[in-house]
């Protein structure tokens, strides 16, 4: 806070603890670099620090893939946008040395507004009256913050190497910050992230035999060789929940891929017996549409609950930006619609699907969803705490078995893990 003449630092939080750090090494690269000179860049805006309690970053790993590819010695004073002057970017042994990024990123059609949004910053404020306008309680006056932010956000921009976006979105930047207080949210352009995943599909058994004549052959194997690799896009707005990890997140993404082509084969060679229903999948816990996305190619049909409004929203954009179709996005409560769903089934008109995907939050599973998931024969689930893993298949071990498993390691070097496991039921 510049008005009691502290310096400016870097903390993490637990509980009540502020433990300073003068860098992160787990976060993106991007962030990691940029977080040394960003702060000397607050020390010269006093409308931006007047107050401020937090700083919170988002990033998107394309964003940070641009940068890292474009990492070059310092000795070059000129950028690819025509900007002078070096941003020496001071790195670790696990980065790699010092060197300036040269980036130049324009508008393309490989993604909805994607080169627009990489790299978003917040700014939280302490609540307080001065300066406040129209009830907004920024510590300043919103002129004098949105200037200054502007200012800021040019000086990250010059830091990456970056270029302003050009028409017809001009009025957006890959760059963006935003500023959050008590009734008021400023911002200079967005407030939220595009990335982008590549999803492995694998060829089924069906497809192998299914061999093309020897004149034809090389065209449709390179078709097949575009199926199994697909590019997938997610908006991620900051405040909101999203995976921090991107890599771990497209290897459970994978791995939840290959659960639902074994799945999806099975009830293929059952064919006679499900007389020709559609595929469809029940999603709990659905968020953004993080795997909602990703197995859409599967199934006929995929229904999706999610309470977070923000959240569903963005679910539905997401679908409609990688062309999904026959997917319902509910906002409620997960334990009150699997209540109403157990009530139908007792009444003979519970839904059917295929497989039910749970990704719960820590806490696991409630007993009313347990009691509804049971019902079906095929259950997926993802979990950020493997105790309540454990406590909840006292439940559902009654019923169903593991089939499979995987640890994913979403925050190296801590103890925290998830787990993902696919339930059968038992013969």
């Amino acid at each position: 806070n510049n008005k009691n003449n502290k310096k400016l630092q870097y903390g993490l939080f637990d509980s009540n603890t502020v433990h300073p750090v003068e860098d992160f090494p787990l976060a993106r690269r991007a962030i990691h670099d940029a977080m040394p000179y960003i702060l000397e860049k607050l020390t010269n805006l006093p409308h931006l620090t007047a107050a401020l309690h937090g700083v919170h970053f988002l990033c998107s790993s394309w964003f940070d893939d641009h940068y890292l590819a474009n990492l070059q010695p310092a000795n070059d004073n000129t950028s690819s946008s025509g900007m002078q002057g070096t941003a020496s970017v001071e790195g670790d042994p696990g980065h790699g040395g010092v060197g300036t990024a040269a980036v130049l990123l324009e508008p393309s059609s490989s993604g909805p507004e994607a080169v627009l949004s990489g790299f978003v910053m917040q700014l939280s404020y302490k609540e307080g009256d001065g300066g406040s306008v129209g009830g907004c309680t920024l510590h300043t006056n919103r002129d004098e913050w949105r200037n200054e932010a502007t200012t800021l956000r040019n000086a990250i921009l010059h830091f990456f190497r970056m270029a302003e976006p050009s028409a017809p979105h001009g009025s957006l930047s890959p760059v963006s910050v935003v500023g959050l207080a008590k009734n008021c949210r400023e911002t200079t352009s967005c407030d939220y992230v595009w990335e982008r995943y590549t999803i492995n599909y694998p060829i089924t058994t069906q497809q192998q035999q299914q061999s093309p004549p020897t004149a034809i052959q090389e065209t449709t194997a390179k078709q097949q060789q575009e199926d199994m690799h697909k590019l997938i896009w997610y908006k991620h707005l900051l405040g909101s929940f999203s995976n921090p990890n991107a890599t771990i997140c497209r290897d459970t993404l994978n791995w939840l891929v290959c659960a639902c082509s074994r799945v999806a084969a099975s009830l293929q060679e059952g064919e006679t017996e499900r007389a020709g229903r559609p595929l469809r999948l029940l999603e709990l816990f659905c968020g953004n549409g993080n795997h909602t996305v990703g197995l859409g190619a599967f199934f006929n049909e995929i229904v999706g609950v999610e309470l977070n409004r923000a959240l569903c929203d963005m679910a539905k954009e997401n679908l409609k930006v990688n062309g999904c179709s026959g997917v319902k996005i509910l906002c409620s409560d997960a334990k009150k619609w699997c209540h109403k769903q157990i009530v139908k089934h007792k009444e003979g008109t519970v839904e059917r699907f295929d497989l039910v995907l749970v990704d719960p939050p820590r806490v696991g599973l409630d007993e009313e969803t347990m009691r509804l998931i049971v019902e079906y024969d095929n259950i997926l689930y993802v979990c950020c705490n493997p105790t309540a893993l454990k406590e909840n298949m006292r439940l559902l071990g009654e019923t169903h078995q593991i089939s499979h498993a995987a640890v994913l390691d979403h925050f190296p070097h801590t103890r925290h893990i998830e787990m993902a496991v696919h339930l059968t039921r038992k013969p």
